[in-house]
């Protein structure tokens, strides 16, 4: 039986239920490593995890430690696996990618990274990655972005394998009427802008009567509220939603602002695209010319936010323009489920040895 070992920093919450799904078709020989147990930064909870996993961090020991590389290596050692997949190239990782390197296991690098997240990292950094690129058997990415990024860096075309994250239909039946014109949806920190989506709605306001939300918490939550007070926007803030609450309010929303300054994907505008809801973005994020295509199902722009308002004011007040991008934001993820991505995962990690 083949054994194969997954490694990342933690259980990657959307990704979650394509790893239970690897690990059921492979059985017993999948298990993931785990160096800590929650996101950085974020309010996820992970309790939905159906495979073999094991978390090395210990109280008081940092996920990116010398330690934890060490006892990285010494649980290979101890399992012997075939296949390593390896997310990411912090130091655990670069220790059980050398650990790999000198015991001749398959090699899988799994990674998010596209060239601009790429630029945006230390020199050493992208030295590391630099070194490590080529010393892959098989890659996997999210999408065109991340595969255009590696053939960038001389990594073969036919060793890429582009694997989505798959959701779940929206269900059109429980969308109703749509409460809120304008959704935000994420981490209330300066990269995500969300005080550039609160400009947006001041200069929209000054057209249109709209209602818009921002859902999420973090370190700028206390000045968004402020703000929203001081202002008189009309602006809901309903806090940190789990993913079933998060679904439900793009149900009742129109368009999503996803401004970023630096975003290695943009899971919110997934999302939002599979519930129908077009979306505007900033360029600096991976899912830009990807599933979220210019003028098609959305917009791509410079933080400008007297220019989203006016591509905004279009959108609303023209049904025709509206309906066409819903429907090719839905079909974006046309072909993009559990069942296929599972199937491209396992090949780029097995091969046809499976």
């Amino acid at each position: 039986m083949m054994k194969i070992t997954l490694i990342a920093n933690f259980p990657l919450p959307y990704r979650v239920p394509l790893i239970n799904e690897v690990a059921r078709q492979i059985g017993g020989g999948f298990e993931a490593i785990y160096t800590d147990t929650l996101v950085p930064g974020h309010d996820w909870v992970i309790d939905n995890i159906h495979h073999k996993f094991t978390f090395l961090r210990g109280s008081g020991i940092a996920s990116r430690s010398i330690t934890t590389a060490l006892k990285i290596v010494k649980y290979l050692k101890r399992t012997n696996p075939d296949t390593l997949v390896i997310y990411g190239a912090t130091l655990p990782m670069l220790a059980a990618f050398v650990y790999a390197m000198m015991h001749k296991k398959n090699r899988v690098y799994f990674t998010d990274s596209w060239e601009y997240s790429y630029s945006k990292l230390s020199p050493f950094r992208k030295l590391i990655r630099g070194l490590i690129f080529r010393g892959f058997n098989r890659y996997i990415v999210i999408g065109s972005n991340g595969r255009q990024h590696l053939i960038n860096h001389g990594v073969s075309p036919k060793d890429i394998h582009v694997v989505r994250i798959p959701f779940s239909p929206c269900d059109h039946a429980e969308e109703g009427e749509k409460k809120f014109d304008l959704i935000f949806a994420g981490r209330f920190i300066s990269t995500k802008m969300p005080h550039f989506f609160l400009d947006v709605v001041e200069q929209l306001n000054q057209y249109l009567p709209i209602r818009a939300v921002v859902a999420g918490a973090g370190p700028l939550e206390q000045e968004i509220k402020d703000r929203v007070n001081r202002t008189g926007l009309p602006v809901d803030l309903p806090g940190y939603l789990d993913r079933e609450e998060l679904f439900k309010l793009y149900r009742s929303s129109k368009i999503l602002l996803f401004p970023t300054e630096n975003d290695v994907w943009g899971m919110s505008a997934q999302e939002a695209l599979n519930c129908g809801l077009p979306v505007l973005s900033t360029s600096f994020c991976g899912i830009t010319n990807d599933l979220l295509i210019h003028d098609t199902n959305g917009y791509i722009l410079p933080p400008d936010s007297k220019l989203w308002a006016d591509k905004i004011k279009h959108l609303l007040t023209d049904d025709n323009l509206y309906d066409s991008f819903s429907q090719k934001a839905r079909a974006s993820q046309s072909g993009i489920n559990l069942i296929s991505e599972s199937e491209k995962f396992l090949k780029a990690i097995t091969g046809d040895d499976l």
